[in-house]
Parts: C-alpha cells; sequence; structure tokens
C-alpha cells in the first residue's frame, strides 16, 4: 500500500528523472553544435 506522501514523492523523482534526462540530452546537442561550427 502507498501511502499519499509516497506517491508525490515517486511522482517529483520521475520529473526530476526526465528533466535530467532531458538537460543532459541538450548538453550533448549544445556539444556537438560546438563542436560543427
Amino acid at each position: 500500500m502507498y501511502s499519499r506522501e509516497g506517491c508525490i514523492k515517486k511522482h517529483l523523482w520521475k520529473k526530476l528523472e526526465t528533466g535530467h534526462t532531458h538537460i543532459r540530452a541538450w548538453a550533448s546537442v549544445e556539444f556537438q553544435l560546438r563542436h560543427w561550427l
């Protein structure tokens, strides 16, 4: 059984994880652009 707080924390962690992967993807794209330009 999940408590409401546990669910919210899980949801926040999921958001953090996806945000982090997005940031990393953008960083790699920026790095590639700098390399090519």
